[in-house]
């Protein structure tokens, strides 16, 4: 332990220039105190002014310490966990080695946190890892920069803590494994270690018959990605991560995985969609249970995440928190789907191509196939949406799908909505879908789900608008409930018309604003839940499925026979 919570910090409201973050800076001057530190939560050890975050300063407050290393050459990894309130940059020797909550731009004295923390959050502690080369022997110097949100804010806290990651240590996964990038004949596999160490992975037909495996490129790292290549379709397979000594994880059913099907394979296909999942608490794990339940023995093929899977600013501390420590069973076993919402946006900027959404998944936008299914990943939370913005030159082309039967789009912010957001409520998502609907309704989409609004809201089979963006939702092919029990299914033909919108943003947490009214929605529920599609050739089946385990909604879309023929 290099530092230690609790440990004894200086504090200033005001500094010039950079020669603060580094050592040799004469801090003498300034409040000296042992963490926690910050004012009006009422536990603080050391009990900052009020004024240091008054509206005539600026929204930061600059805090400092110092340690002793006699031997950095030893150190392979640090690991960082810290509690903030609402933002913190923390430098080691004057380089930048955390950024959470504030985003990625100069940090000017009037740079503010990128969102603020609610109670829920501004208590819990994060946990990041850096590289060791900034040390070196002798005094070493902590500087952090706290962020709040307003200048004027009622409270602030901050406390760190810093360990050192040696050959000493044990090796041990910290992150993961989890899955991406499935194909019929290939599957990424990602994990981080605590060290830096080479990446290698093990796998075969059973746990107990391992007879290949696949290295990453380059040398030993901490962040592992490795492609397991040569893979037959529609085939399960174990497999382990390899260490020093052996097997580090894995080589037991629970690393397992089932490569998709050749595209255009009418094989059914469960698809598990979660929305603003990604708060690390117990509501997220109770609707994490009441899928697991309900599936039973027939876990989910496809997992789509609908954006804001790390609250609060996605960080790579948040994702930590709010996917890898919630999901890890289900991660080892699904490969995921994810995009952006507006929370993750916070700290990364698809179009500058930086930030941990990226870092951590990759590509903002794509598609892929699953059998007859082809799903259309929508970045709304970071792309341009001019004629020229690359994300809208690849969605044509991503739409069109000779060899599937059916084609889902899925994106973070929702086009027609009356629960916690709608689009009077944000010109940007207005002007999304001015410039996106057009492409859906042109493919005639099947299925389009979003998240953001934190409730549960599913459409009638609906038309195309009528060209004016406030028409969507007016256009009601089939005024039903779409349930084969009630009033029947949704009928279309493989080149008819018709899309059924649905927002399953309550995954994590249910939001009390809006009226739940949309007249597009045939259901409207404020209740915590996740979306499960079943795809079984020319029917697909939907169903909301509470954090109880019951099922909320039901309906089916069926392109079975014509509709002339009832």
């Amino acid at each position: 332990m290099l530092v230690p919570f609790g440990s004894r910090w200086r504090a200033a409201d005001a500094v010039e220039g950079a020669a603060w973050t580094s050592p040799g800076f004469d801090d003498s001057a300034w409040l000296g105190g042992a963490a926690p530190l910050g004012f009006g939560e009422g536990d603080e050890a050391f009990l900052l002014p009020r004024d240091m975050a008054s509206a005539d300063d600026d929204p930061i407050t600059y805090v400092r310490h110092t340690f002793e290393i006699a031997d950095p050459a030893a150190i392979q990894a640090l690991r960082i966990r810290t509690v903030y309130d609402d933002g913190v940059v923390v430098f080691l020797n004057g380089v930048e080695i955390l950024r959470s909550n504030v985003r990625s731009l100069p940090l000017g004295p009037e740079l503010p946190a990128a969102t603020p923390l609610g109670p829920f959050t501004e208590r819990d502690v994060l946990v990041f890892r850096a590289g060791p080369d900034a040390l070196r022997a002798g005094e070493n110097v902590l500087a952090v920069q706290v962020h709040q949100h307003w200048r004027d804010s009622l409270d602030l806290r901050f406390d760190l803590e810093l360990g050192a990651v040696t050959a000493e240590h044990p090796l041990r996964v910290v992150r993961g494994p989890w899955l991406q990038r499935a194909t019929p004949g290939s599957m990424t596999v990602r994990w981080r270690t605590n060290r830096p160490v080479p990446g290698r992975v093990r796998f075969g037909s059973t746990p107990d018959s391992f007879d290949r495996s696949a290295s990453a490129a380059g040398g030993p790292t901490t962040e592992h990605e490795v492609v397991l290549a040569g893979l037959e379709p529609a085939t399960r397979y174990a497999y382990a991560l390899e260490g020093e000594d052996g097997i580090l994880a894995g080589g037991d059913e629970d690393h397992v995985f089932r490569t998709p099907p050749r595209p255009g394979t009418r094989d059914p296909v469960r698809v598990w969609a979660i929305g603003d999942a990604g708060t690390g608490k117990q509501d997220a794990r109770d609707v994490r249970d009441a899928f697991v339940r309900h599936a039973g023995e027939r876990p989910a093929d496809v997992w789509l995440l609908l954006g804001d899977n790390a609250y609060p600013s996605g960080s790579d501390g948040d994702h930590q928190r709010g996917l890898f420590d919630n999901y890890t069973d289900l991660l080892r076993r699904t490969p995921i789907w994810p995009v952006l919402g507006n929370h993750g946006a916070n700290l990364t900027d698809t179009r500058e191509g930086y930030g941990p959404f990226l870092e951590i998944f990759g590509d903002p936008f794509y598609s892929f196939d699953h059998g007859n299914v082809r799903f259309v990943a929508i970045d709304s939370a970071g792309s341009d949406w001019d004629p020229d913005d690359p994300m809208m030159r690849f969605l044509p082309g991503a739409l069109r799908a000779p060899q599937a039967d059916w084609v889902i789009a899925y994106l973070h912010h929702p086009a027609i909505s009356d629960g916690t957001h709608d689009l009077e409520k944000g010109r940007r998502t207005r002007r999304f879908w001015e410039a996106l609907l057009p492409v859906l309704e042109a493919a005639d989409v099947d299925l389009v789900l979003a998240g953001h609004s934190h409730s549960y809201e599913r459409s009638f089979l609906l038309g195309p608008s009528t060209g004016d963006f406030s028409t969507l939702g007016e256009s009601i092919l089939d005024g039903g409930d779409g349930d084969p029990e009630g009033d029947g299914a949704y009928r279309k033909r493989f080149s008819g018309t018709g899309t059924v919108w649905v927002i399953a943003g309550s995954a994590g947490l249910v939001g009390d604003e809006g009226d739940l009214d949309h007249p597009a929605m045939a259901v409207s529920l404020r209740e915590l839940g996740s979306l499960v599609l079943d795809v079984e050739g020319c029917r697909l089946d939907g169903r909301m499925v509470d954090a109880r385990g019951r099922i909320r909604d039901r309906f089916r879309i069926d392109k079975c026979r014509e509709p002339a023929d009832d």
